[in-house]
């Protein structure tokens, strides 16, 4: 990763080997899957899109509404990185997605992955939720601590739409949740 280039594992030379990479990367999404059910009785990716689904709009529309130091920060968290700035950006980060190339309807991303201190642990994920839903179950699952930048945003995850340990909740995000189920 440091020299930009992908580990040999994670580039495929024939047919063969690609399909062996996507094999190993199906059988790493069904062990995260596998282990968070283990240890929470919740089926991780299934339960977030699920939820995503249902609160997307409302969620769009709470976040749109906010502005100074919360739009300030979703605004720099919305940003696709550019290529060229990647193998710096990896090097640096903790734990991020990146995204190859603009999602659109006509173009999806060349590669959607997950690094988490600088190592690429996983990429050619499906969709940008199943690369969320996947750090969340990695660091749910591997006892990690969230992200300082991040905190409320996998806490939000965590007690509203996996609805997990809901009784430690934070104000903030509490606030959300309440503004979230409002009906306005």
């Amino acid at each position: 990763i440091i020299s930009g280039r992908r580990p040999r594992w994670c580039t495929p030379t024939d047919p063969s080997s690609q399909a062996a990479t996507e094999e190993r990367q199906r059988a790493t999404l069904i062990l995260i899957n596998a282990e968070f059910i283990r240890i929470t009785t919740v089926p991780l990716e299934t339960k977030f899109l699920a939820q995503l689904d249902k609160h997307s709009t409302k969620l769009l529309e709470v976040i749109r509404s906010k502005g100074g130091v919360v739009e300030e920060k979703t605004t720099r968290t919305l940003q696709v990185l550019d290529e060229e700035n990647e193998v710096e950006e990896l090097e640096q980060t903790t734990m991020a997605i990146f995204i190859t190339e603009k999602e659109d309807p006509l173009h999806p991303p060349k590669d959607i992955k997950i690094v988490i201190e600088g190592t690429e642990v996983l990429n050619e994920l499906p969709s940008v939720a199943t690369a969320f839903a996947m750090v969340f179950g990695l660091i749910y699952t591997l006892n990690l601590k969230y992200p300082k930048r991040l905190q409320f945003t996998f806490e939000f995850v965590q007690t509203v739409l996996m609805e997990l340990d809901g009784k430690r909740i934070t104000p903030k995000v509490n606030r959300l949740s309440t503004q979230l189920y409002s009906t306005d």
